[in-house]
C-alpha cells in the first residue's frame, strides 16, 4: 500500500469498508464518484477505484477535469494527472485556483511539466 498523499491521513485502514453498501449523502454524482475513486484507491480496491474514475471521466469530463486530475495524481498516475490538469486549464476549470495548495498534486511537483503549467497559468515565481 502506498502512503496516502494527504499529510493528515495517516493510514488507509479507516477506509477499508468505506464506499460499500453505505448510502451516499453526497447529492452531486461527480463529487461522489471522485470520493469513491479516492477512497477505494486508499483501501486497495483497484477495480472499484478504476470503475468510479472511469464513470467520472465518461460522464463529467467537461465539468470535472480538475477533480479527475487530482484523482489520477492521488493514485500516482503522473502523466494522466498532468494531462487532465492541462485539460482543466483549457476548459478554465475554477478548481485551478487551488492548484498550488492542493496536497494531491505534490507528486507532480518534480515533473518539469508542472512548472511549465504554473508558468502558463501565471502562477510561477
Amino acid at each position: 500500500m502506498t502512503k496516502p498523499p494527504y499529510p493528515y491521513v495517516s493510514s488507509p485502514a479507516p477506509y477499508a469498508t468505506a464506499g460499500r453498501n453505505v448510502p451516499s449523502p453526497e447529492p452531486a454524482e461527480w463529487a461522489r464518484l471522485t470520493g469513491l475513486a479516492y477512497v477505494h484507491h486508499l483501501a486497495g480496491r483497484k477495480q472499484e477505484s478504476d470503475e468510479a474514475l472511469r464513470r467520472l471521466e465518461e460522464t463529467y469530463s467537461t465539468e470535472s477535469a480538475y477533480q479527475i486530475a487530482a484523482t489520477h495524481s492521488a493514485r500516482g498516475e503522473i502523466d494522466a494527472g498532468l494531462t487532465w490538469l492541462e485539460r482543466a486549464y483549457a476548459e478554465r476549470d475554477s478548481g485551478l485556483s487551488q492548484v498550488k495548495s492542493e496536497p494531491t498534486f505534490r507528486r507532480l511537483h518534480a515533473d518539469p511539466r508542472w512548472g511549465a503549467l504554473l508558468t502558463k497559468m501565471g502562477l510561477q515565481g
